[in-house]
């Protein structure tokens, strides 16, 4: 976790320096809203040890965001699932990614892309634990 009050950064560059600063968020809570709408760079870590959760994420903010999210599932684990904003899918069909405990490469990067006038969140990077349904 990296606190902002601390960064010296240029009001010139401060985009660039958010983005390289990689700030972690930590979401261990089923069903909570994934909300990088300020944090350029954001890196989500999912933590769960439930059967099976689920996570939002809000539309972006701006053209050309991006998003890291990766996963830790242990335990009775089995599945993580997060959908996409209302109204938008990650690929132009499929609106939910999932996180498979037993595939291991728990991790996606998106990045925010103007599609027919909206900005949609799509996949540029994933492991092989990750599909798109």
């Amino acid at each position: 976790f990296i606190s902002l009050e601390n960064m010296e950064m240029s009001e010139h560059n401060a985009r660039k320096e958010l983005a390289d600063s990689d700030p972690g968020i930590l979401s261990e809570t089923n069903g909570e809203l994934l909300e990088a709408r300020y944090i350029w760079g954001a890196h989500y870590i999912l933590k769960t040890s439930a059967a099976s959760q689920t996570r939002t994420l809000v539309a972006p903010a701006q053209l050309g965001q991006k998003m890291q999210i990766s996963g830790r599932l242990s335990g009775s684990a089995a599945t993580l699932t997060i959908a996409a904003p209302s109204g938008t899918t990650f690929d132009g069909t499929d609106n939910e990614l999932t996180f498979t405990l037993a595939t291991g490469n728990l991790w996606v990067t998106l990045e925010s892309f103007d599609v027919a006038g909206v900005l949609e969140w799509r996949i540029t990077s994933k492991g092989a634990g990750v599909t798109i349904t």
